[in-house]
This record gives structure tokens, sequence and C-alpha cells, in this order.
């Protein structure tokens, strides 16, 4: 069994999450992609579990929100899922709608600030930022490839 496998299988049970092959493979499609949505993963986990249905992946998504082992993601029209639950930001390309990860060191002096400034009890955040992805950059004749990053 691969060890990414072992890993999905042991936080599904540490967390009280009834396995089954559809469940495991749902989680493991989400593990393997950044952001997918729920229709990205129900086209993922369909090629090897042809009668996989919507409602299931819905489901097990719900369920894995409910335990902390997936953040949800709304950035207004579309709903993505993230595998990665530790503190960190979003950035967003508005061409093609990829969504990568940005972690940056002073999350908590932030929260720290915000707190003493407003002396509100903080407890949580959401800061994203958009721009337009280097493919979507170098397949733009806007951008080119003239323009370094």
């Amino acid at each position: 069994m691969e060890k990414q496998t072992e890993l999905a299988l042991a936080k599904l049970k540490a967390n009280g999450i009834r396995i089954t092959p559809q469940r495991l493979a749902i989680y493991r499609n989400l593990l393997k992609k950044e952001h997918p949505t729920a229709n990205e993963l129900y086209q993922s986990v369909k090629v090897d579990f042809p009668s996989v249905s919507y409602a299931t992946v819905y489901n097990t998504l719900r369920s894995l929100k409910k335990k902390g082992i997936i953040k949800e993601l709304n950035f207004g029209e579309t709903i993505h899922y993230d595998a990665v639950t530790d503190h960190h930001y979003h950035v967003i390309c508005t061409t093609c709608g990829k969504v990568v990860d940005l972690h940056y060191p002073y999350l908590e002096e932030i929260d720290q600030y915000a707190a003493k400034r407003t002396k509100y009890k903080i407890t949580h955040h959401h800061l994203v930022f958009y721009g337009i992805c280097k493919t979507c950059q170098l397949a733009s004749p806007v951008y080119g490839t003239s323009q370094r990053m």
C-alpha cells in the first residue's frame, strides 16, 4: 500500500470517519489536487468508481469539513476544498481560476495587531490575493514572455 493511502487511512480513522473505498478515493484525490471543486473531485473519482454519485462526494466533503480534516474555501461563485488546514492565505488567478497557497510567517502578528488596535478577540481572518498566474501570463499577448515574475 502506498504511503499516501496509509496516511489518508490513518487520518480518516483517527477522526472517526467510516472508511469506504469511495470516501478514501475522494480524500486521496483531494490530497493530490490543489484546491479542487466538488465537481473536479467527482470527475476524478468517477474514473475508478463509475457508480459514485455527487451526493457521496458532497456528503464526504461535508463530513471531512465537520471533522476539521479539510477546509471549505468560498471564493464567491465557486467553492474549493483544501486539505491544508493550517493558517495560510490564498492567491487566485483571475483568468483561469487556479488557487494556490501562500504561507506567510507573520499571521499571528496580524491577529495580535488587529486585537490590540480594535480591542476585539480575533477568532480568525480571511485574506485572498488576486492576480494572473504565470501560465496565463505566458499565454496572453498582453503579458507575453517579456514580463518576469
